[in-house]
């Protein structure tokens, strides 16, 4: 598997997570529809082999070696150090959100309650 396929398939396991995401935070109203998680972009599209007229080949090359990354072990361990805190940020921000959803699925409830109390109350 090459890098942008690897890519590909990264953005696409976060998109799933996400979208499993929503969907536990979100409470499902009367209105709201199901929107379908669509893999199909994902799948690469079936190439036929095309004839090609009878020509001499040359010789191929030996395939090239993926370049290995090299460097200053201070330098990758600073990015790595780097990226470890933006998780983190990430992490706190995702927490942040699920903390204001649910205080705001209470409220939400606790008003909708109360508005049925009322009615019934104003009925009698």
């Amino acid at each position: 598997m090459n890098e942008e396929d690897a890519l590909k398939y990264a953005i696409h396991n976060m998109n799933t997570q996400a979208h499993s995401l929503n969907r536990d935070i979100v409470q499902k109203s009367a209105t709201m529809q199901d929107i379908p998680l669509q893999k199909d972009i994902y799948t690469q599209p079936v190439r036929k082999p095309q004839p090609r007229p009878q020509q001499p080949q040359p010789v191929a090359a030996p395939p090239a070696q993926q370049p290995q990354i090299t460097g200053d072990p201070a330098l990758l361990n600073s990015l790595i150090e780097r990226v470890s805190a933006v998780e983190k940020q990430f992490t706190k921000l995702i927490t942040l959100i699920e903390r204001r959803v649910a205080k705001n699925a209470k409220e939400i409830n606790i008003r909708i309650k109360l508005n049925e109390n009322n009615d019934s109350a104003n009925k009698e």
